[in-house]
């Protein structure tokens, strides 16, 4: 499946829509460009969050990653909650 990352910055600002917060004008713009998709849910979110942190690049299918060398070059990089 290839995620848009526009996709994954809308479904974001939907779940802050419905959290009552405040968005910029910019990232309202992108939320009504995409107001007729259905937004990632929380599980998909969790998923995402999971990759990035394995070090995995999530626009890309089918990769393998190598525990080892994520280890290492993540060592000092702040993870995603």
């Amino acid at each position: 499946m290839k995620i848009d990352s526009n996709y994954i910055l809308f479904s974001l600002y939907n779940r802050l829509a419905d959290l009552n917060v405040n968005i910029s004008d910019e990232q309202s713009l992108l939320f009504n460009i995409n107001q007729y998709s259905d937004p990632m849910d929380a599980v998909e979110i969790d998923e995402i969050i999971k990759s990035l942190n394995a070090g995995e690049n999530i626009f890309l299918d089918n990769q393998e990653v190598d525990v080892e060398e994520v280890d290492e070059a993540t060592d000092d990089i702040t993870e995603y909650f």
